[in-house]
């Protein structure tokens, strides 16, 4: 059977990516990769003992970095979600006031200590990515950022909900 040109180029080459596999699925992209098991793997997230800050390093290649822009271009994000390391979540109001409100958002604050004006607001619907926990009650999340092409913000968690 002849092979369309965009399939060609679609395909793994052998030895290359192995576990790749061209899925023949109906209602999915036909020259897309779908991968068997995970490509890159071996991501830990570790802190500095002397300056507690973050960082994060790869236990297959060797790399390590401080940035979290560098981590999420290297595949970081796939892998904690698949790990459940991180989490995605999903702004829903926890009163039904709040539930109601048409104007309802919940802000962003660029430190753990929810202090001085917000980063952003999100609304009900948005769907962040956490990727900590400082304290309890608080989350760090992922947040869109036009020059750093990601950051992150901290906002108000609580699971289960009071009320619900």
């Amino acid at each position: 059977p002849e092979v369309h040109p965009l399939q060609q180029i679609a395909m793994a080459e052998p030895g290359v990516s192995p576990q790749a596999t061209l899925l023949p699925v109906t209602g999915y992209d036909p020259f897309r990769l779908y991968y068997d098991v995970p490509v890159w793997g071996g991501w830990r997230e570790l802190r500095d003992p002397l300056t507690e800050r973050r960082y994060w390093s790869n236990v297959n290649s060797m790399l390590m970095t401080w940035s979290l822009v560098e981590l999420l271009r290297l595949n970081g994000l796939e892998e904690f979600l698949l790990l459940g390391s991180w989490q995605l979540l999903t702004v829903v109001p926890e009163k039904m006031e709040e539930y109601e409100d048409p104007y309802f958002h919940l802000p962003v604050w660029p430190t753990p200590e929810l202090v001085g004006d917000p980063l952003m607001e999100l609304k009900p619907g948005d769907i962040v990515a956490s990727i900590n926990m400082p304290k309890k009650g608080i989350c760090e999340i992922l947040l869109p950022d036009k020059e750093n092409i990601v950051k992150s913000g901290y906002t108000k968690y609580r699971w289960p909900p009071q009320d619900g």
